[in-house]
């Protein structure tokens, strides 16, 4: 699923892989570890709809 992040165009699956991983992340450590600098690259997203997403899980993941 991380590939998802940086090879997918299609922004339905970018979101999905999105709220999944950052779901996971909560519990698992490393993977937020991972997860944060790429939820920052893609809130800078001109779609929206993934920057929205990166920055709500943001704000939980990664809060300040």
């Amino acid at each position: 699923m991380k590939d998802f992040l940086n090879t997918s165009d299609d922004w339905i699956v970018i979101n999905q892989t999105i709220e999944t991983l950052a779901l996971w992340a909560r519990k698992d450590a490393e993977l937020a570890d991972w997860l944060v600098p790429r939820l920052v690259e893609c809130s800078r997203e001109s779609r929206k709809s993934i920057a929205g997403k990166a920055r709500r899980h943001l704000a939980v993941l990664a809060p300040g």
